[in-house]
């Protein structure tokens, strides 16, 4: 691995935009979470670029979460919201868009921050193709949710034997 030498940080969140409505489908603490972390990133001069699906058609392509933050919607199946087991076929699509976004900008990150386990799959290609460090966060795992006794959501989630995903291929 190679000494990172951007400023920057990428921000993966495949399905979760931390600038969508609070309160409207899924939206919710994951997305306050990444927002506030880029804003508090911002406040402290380190910029970053949080990569999410386009989910809407209508939405300009970059958007600004705070200062030297900036939101960034990659054109990936279509521009509608989908549910997370339909956006498993899109993750290696996913990496691919917002590794040409970067080339084509020349922009260098000094780590990738995923958020979500559908994050970890383009996450994990960006940072084999960069040389930066990974940082993944899963926000929920679904054995803890059944634990206190939540009903399952969804079974798109990668099991216990097939993570972490393979380093090269297809996911899963």
């Amino acid at each position: 691995m190679t000494e990172p030498s951007g400023r920057a940080i990428a921000v993966v969140s495949v399905h979760a935009s931390p600038l969508s409505e609070l309160g409207r489908g899924e939206n919710g603490g994951m997305n306050l979470g990444v927002r506030r972390l880029c804003e508090g990133l911002a406040e402290r001069g380190v910029p970053s670029d949080v990569f999410v699906r386009r989910d809407d058609p209508d939405l300009p392509a970059e958007r600004l979460i705070a200062p030297g933050s900036r939101l960034v919607l990659l054109d990936v199946g279509p521009p509608r919201p989908l549910p997370k087991e339909d956006l498993v076929a899109l993750l290696d699509p996913f990496a691919d868009a917002m590794l040409a976004h970067a080339a084509s900008e020349k922009r260098r990150y000094r780590l990738i921050h995923a958020h979500y386990w559908l994050s970890g799959p383009p996450a994990r290609r960006a940072r084999d193709r960069l040389g930066i460090p990974w940082v993944q966060s899963f926000h929920s795992l679904a054995r803890m949710k059944a634990a206190a006794g939540s009903p399952p959501t969804s079974s798109a989630g990668p099991s216990r034997r097939s993570w972490p995903p393979p380093a090269t291929g297809s996911w899963p």
